[in-house]
């Protein structure tokens, strides 16, 4: 189910001693995951076309994504792009490494502005196939649908 996604991550400064910009948590992260299948799912439909994106685990508050799981999710948002819609200003996955720099508030405005461009065009292109849960695709055909 698509959500919509935080576009305006933001660093702030230090009020008395307390951070009050925006902070990275496990929901925005399970958002985050939740709107890339869906875009991956509608992508698929939208364009017929056939791709996978890696698997990317759900968190909870005992666990918190890693380096591992924050690529998994640049590469599923990239693979997206590359077979559905790069929106203009989409600049590609960046790779994050185990003890490293974290993503930043603007990595976190680029990865969630991506989805929702992509979501936006999604929205605004004619349905070319329709795929079902066994695989099989209905193909849009002028006001029909083939069976694929």
């Amino acid at each position: 189910m698509w959500q919509t996604p935080k576009t305006d991550w933001e660093i702030k400064p230090l009020v008395n001693g307390r951070y009050m910009g925006d902070w990275f948590n496990v929901e925005d992260y399970n958002r985050i995951i939740g709107n890339l299948r869906y875009l991956h799912a509608a992508g698929q439909n939208v364009y017929a076309v056939v791709f996978d994106i890696l698997g990317m685990s759900m968190q909870d508050r005992f666990g918190f994504p890693r380096a591992g799981d924050i690529n998994a999710l640049e590469e599923s948002l990239n693979r997206i792009a590359t077979n559905t819609y790069a929106p203009p200003d989409y600049t590609g996955k960046m790779m994050w490494a185990g003890n490293g720099k974290t993503p930043t508030a603007d990595d976190l405005n680029r990865i969630e502005r991506a989805c929702a461009a992509i979501y936006a065009k999604l929205n605004e292109t004619p349905l070319t196939a329709f795929r079902t849960a066994d695989g099989s695709a209905f193909i849009a055909s002028g006001n029909t649908l083939m069976v694929r």
